[in-house]
């Protein structure tokens, strides 16, 4: 830009120089000259106008250019798609776990199993805490009693203990200890930043008494204020599954209504949460 400045300031003065030698060598009036000074300021003010328009074009151009740039530092490459995935993969569902209630009734005479998902958000020692959701497991009744038991994601399994359960807020924390010096389970931490439309989401979970460390990846939908929807293929057995951003952060958990529409309470919603009942 500074080149344009220095080259139409030099045309400028060449013009004039030029025409000052030669109107010098004839007879000139005063008149003759303020008329040709009058010329000089109309082509002045004309090169001013076009050198408005060419600040007014590269003003827009960088804006264009800047705009292009944030797109561009948004998108996820094949190669960073490819290192999140090996991350959720080998390392981020080491955090999952499936929660399995054993519901005695009728003082033993019958027996049934309800399973979910949960995901492992603090950690204390040998110390582990599940977050998921209440529903589907049962209240407390007379002649009913319930058994807790957490398994890993290799198949192990602990006594677990429930420790919150807030129907209102249709979540719930289980806590249990592990034996082992190194048992490879992850903490995650609760995202900080809330997820924007048509950003990439990778829920993981486990479905019923099977293998542990299914995945799911799809995009934020909407965005509500403590929801969020996405389109997802898998079973409505499953609850308390959890949606992990790009971050490596989980930023949601979710469960299947009794409309059968898929819940994914956010971020905000599960700090709220764990803040109100000293989790965090």
């Amino acid at each position: 830009m500074k080149k344009v400045f220095i080259f139409i300031s030099l045309l400028v003065t060449i013009i004039f120089t030029n025409r000052l030698i030669t109107y010098s060598s004839e007879s000139w009036t005063k008149e003759d000259y303020l008329n040709e000074i009058s010329n000089l300021e109309e082509e002045i003010n004309e090169i001013q106008s076009q050198i408005d328009s060419i600040k007014s074009s590269l003003q827009e151009k960088n804006e264009i250019y800047n705009e292009l740039k944030e797109r561009a530092d948004n998108i996820i490459d094949d190669k960073n798609l490819l290192k999140w995935f090996n991350t959720c993969d080998k390392f981020t569902t080491r955090s999952n776990v499936t929660i399995i209630d054993e519901v005695n009734k009728n003082f033993g005479m019958t027996r049934e199993l309800i399973y979910s998902s949960g995901f492992v958000f603090m950690s204390n020692n040998d110390n582990y805490y599940v977050l998921t959701i209440s529903n589907p497991f049962p209240k407390r009744q007379a002649f009913v009693t319930q058994n807790f038991y957490v398994e890993d994601c290799f198949g192990y399994q602990y006594n677990a203990s429930q420790l919150v359960n807030d129907t209102e807020s249709n979540l719930m924390i289980i806590g249990f200890t592990s034996e082992y010096d190194d048992a490879n389970i992850y903490t995650l931490d609760i995202a900080d930043s809330a997820l924007k439309e048509d950003d990439l989401i990778c829920h993981i979970f486990s479905n019923q008494n099977t293998l542990k460390n299914h995945m799911d990846f799809t995009t934020i939908d909407n965005v509500l204020e403590n929801e969020y929807k996405t389109t997802i293929s898998i079973e409505c057995t499953n609850y308390g599954y959890m949606g992990v951003g790009f971050d490596n952060k989980v930023h949601s958990i979710s469960f299947m209504s009794n409309n059968s529409q898929i819940i994914s309470y956010n971020e905000k919603y599960i700090k709220d949460f764990l803040v109100a009942n000293n989790y965090l």
